[in-house]
């Protein structure tokens, strides 16, 4: 699989040799509400499906039309609001998701009051619109002196948003660019963890770990991967595979997201089983789900032999906070290597998206197909 990243790091081609003029989808607003039909749902709090290529074709499109709105470039007027706000806002799609993580991203103040007036004339208060009334209306606390680049704000002092952005994302690599990913665009703070070697792509945005930032994420890195280790670690035999991992963390306060990535060198095809057996998700996450995907639609150019994806939503390990786990499987049977990469996003009931977090879930989720292998 090939991802084409245009100046400032947007992909405008998701699969090889097929690639997706952004103009094409962005002449008419129409092509943005064309709804596929799920092709599995695995429960009724969280829905998903592998997208086709040209639904991720129109998933481009509309994020780039979205930027050139947030960026002055493009004017929305509230006829076309209207459009993309009824066919998108809560429903079960792609972009649907993608257009509630734009809204509760933008600063754009010409943009949120277009928004806010949308809201007003059309008496909406459902949990999504107070939230994003919420946002808008929150304001920024001033940072900690040698502190992370982290913003944070506050509405009224009574409740709190983490600014995680989940609405901009970039390709990047780990693992010598092995495997690859679409990774949000925050200032992630990077421990290693076992060897692991976390890349520093050009087209990443994030800076570089201030001294104290990494102490911290250290500590919680250290924490997670003491939790994995259910038994005291064994001397490794010869034929036992070599893991390899590091650990991205942003945000803070009453909302945290950590991306984990590791690489298992040396593992017989046969043992993946007990790989994903061993982990801590199915203990801490009751109805904890896996399964495998068919390399078709967007996932046919991924490179993987096989593509696993295992997901679970609850309570946190930490008394009153809500998580989520989200976890990719590639493996690649030529080497024998599988490549995990897992995003958790929590939740505490003081940060402003609390009421509306399964459908911030269920974008991450969709976040575990954009991953590829490469050759």
């Amino acid at each position: 699989m090939v991802y084409l990243i245009a100046k400032g790091g947007f992909p405008i081609a998701f699969a090889a040799q097929r690639t997706y003029p952004v103009r094409k989808y962005m002449y008419i607003a129409l092509c943005f509400l064309i709804a596929a039909l799920p092709v599995f749902a695995e429960s009724s709090e969280l829905f998903l499906y592998v997208p086709t290529d040209d639904e991720m074709g129109r998933f481009m499109g509309m994020h780039q039309f979205l930027r050139e709105w947030d960026e002055n470039k493009r004017d929305v007027d509230a006829k076309a609001l209207d459009a993309l706000y009824s066919a998108n806002v809560g429903k079960n799609t792609l972009n649907g998701l993608q257009f509630e993580a734009f809204l509760r991203n933008t600063k754009n103040a010409a943009v949120r009051k277009e928004v806010l007036d949308y809201l007003d004339a059309h008496a909406l208060a459902d949990p999504f619109a107070a939230c994003l009334k919420k946002l808008y209306a929150a304001k920024e606390l001033p940072q900690e002196s040698g502190g992370t680049a982290a913003r944070r704000y506050s509405y009224q002092d009574e409740e709190f948003d983490e600014d995680i952005d989940l609405f901009d994302f970039y390709e990047t690599g780990f693992f010598d660019q092995k495997l690859g990913l679409l990774l949000f665009d925050n200032g992630w703070e990077q421990v290693s963890l076992n060897g692991g070697t976390p890349a520093k792509p050009e087209t990443s945005a994030a800076p570089d770990v201030a001294a104290e930032g990494a102490a911290a994420a250290e500590g919680k890195a250290q924490d997670a991967a003491a939790a994995e280790s259910k038994a005291p670690a064994a001397a490794p035999s010869v034929d036992a595979p070599s893991v390899e991992s590091f650990y991205l963390i942003y945000g803070g306060g009453t909302s945290t997201m950590t991306v984990y990535c590791k690489k298992y060198a040396r593992l017989p095809e046969a043992k993946i089983a007990e790989v994903l057996a061993a982990e801590p998700f199915p203990a801490k996450y009751e109805g904890w789900k896996a399964f495998g995907l068919d390399a078709k639609g967007i996932l046919a150019g991924s490179g993987a032999s096989k593509y696993i994806v295992a997901y679970g939503i609850g309570p946190d390990t930490m008394p009153g906070i809500d998580s989520g786990a989200f976890n990719a499987y590639l493996y690649d049977d030529k080497t024998e290597t599988l490549y995990e990469m897992s995003a958790s996003i929590n939740f505490s009931p003081m940060n402003v998206n609390y009421p509306t977090r399964d459908r911030i879930y269920n974008y991450v989720l969709f976040n575990t197909l954009f991953c590829f292998l490469n050759k």
